[in-house]
């Protein structure tokens, strides 16, 4: 299975990713021909970027986003518009702020949840009172990026626009693979759902940039997509131990701030208290790699500057010692 496949993605896992959505987001009209299969679900985003925004057009983003989000929207040609969401509001979006946010250039809305940096996970109160901004912008396309939405906590549920609101369907595009919930991320393999018409376009612009996906990594994607899920569950709630565990750990450390998050593997820490003279969250980045061996994201990467993103997607023996070295080097 060395060749070729089409530009889209082979049928069996179109239709796999197809009878999955069908099920998990109860959108049954869905068939392999809504489903373009890309290299990762960055590709898939980046293709509707271009498939969508022309020279000008703006695309409305909620900070802190993931890194990529912004810059897509320029290499389309398109403006990122950034609205913050603060951490007193838990990070969700606020439907009067997107109001606010949206002009007549806009072409697209992207959301993402659970949300990397963050690990929150919008409510469904949140997601109603988006979908109803959106209703009165026709004109607006909604991508909506739900890479995690597998990796959730005890006692949180996934609230997709695409279920919430199916009279939005018509132009929302729902950005998934294999990278995170099936711990998959050097296979490559992510893909798109939504009306035909855009996942014909998207196709075709990959048609001219990588051609298909991998054709071997898209066969291990349809066989993780038919095993049982028995061990995403499990390793979600090994992530969930590792988030309580983590969080008692920093919250020793005075001057952290921070929410606990609902899914996906990240701390998001408010470092602005424990910042010195002249430095910022990247230079606080530098100290902490310096003075305690210890890894982290700077919050301005995400639009979100005086905060630092932590991953605990590693052994346990590893995040006991990250943890150790942080509070040492923050003298709790």
């Amino acid at each position: 299975f060395t060749r070729y496949t089409p530009a889209a993605g082979i049928p069996e896992l179109r239709n796999a990713v197809a009878e999955q959505a069908c099920r998990d987001w109860q959108w049954p009209e869905l068939a392999a021909e809504n489903v373009v299969v890309t290299v990762g679900g960055k590709q898939a985003l980046f293709n509707l970027m271009l498939a969508v925004l022309n020279p000008g057009d703006e695309a409305v983003i909620f900070a802190p986003y993931w890194v990529s989000y912004p810059e897509m929207v320029r290499l389309a040609g398109g403006r990122p518009v950034i609205v913050p969401t603060p951490m007193d509001a838990r990070f969700q979006p606020n439907a009067e702020a997107l109001e606010k946010a949206i002009t007549p250039r806009t072409r697209l809305v992207i959301l993402n949840s659970p949300s990397n940096p963050t690990g929150v996970a919008f409510d469904r109160r949140t997601v109603e009172e988006l979908a109803d901004v959106l209703r009165a912008h026709p004109n607006v396309w909604i991508a909506t990026d739900e890479i995690y939405r597998k990796i959730l906590f005890s006692g949180r549920t996934h609230h997709s626009i695409a279920r919430i609101a199916p009279d939005l369907r018509d132009r929302i595009v729902i950005v998934d693979g294999v990278s995170k919930s099936w711990r998959m991320t050097g296979w490559r393999i992510g893909f798109a759902i939504g009306p035909r018409a855009v996942i014909r376009a998207m196709a075709a612009i990959q048609g001219q940039s990588t051609s298909n996906a991998c054709s071997i990594a898209q066969k291990a994607a349809l066989a993780a997509l038919r095993a049982d899920e028995a061990e995403i569950r499990a390793m979600t709630a090994q992530y969930e131990a590792r988030a309580k565990w983590l969080a008692t750990q920093l919250s020793k450390a005075p001057g952290l701030r921070f929410i606990e998050p609902d899914g996906a593997f990240y701390l998001f820490l408010d470092v602005s208290a424990r910042l010195q003279a002249g430095e910022d969250d990247v230079a606080f980045c530098t100290r902490m790699l310096e003075e305690a061996g210890v890894g982290l994201v700077p919050g301005s990467a995400f639009g979100m500057p005086g905060f630092v993103r932590l991953s605990f997607a590693v052994a346990e023996e590893t995040l006991r010692e990250a943890a150790r070295r942080l509070l040492h080097a923050l003298g709790a």
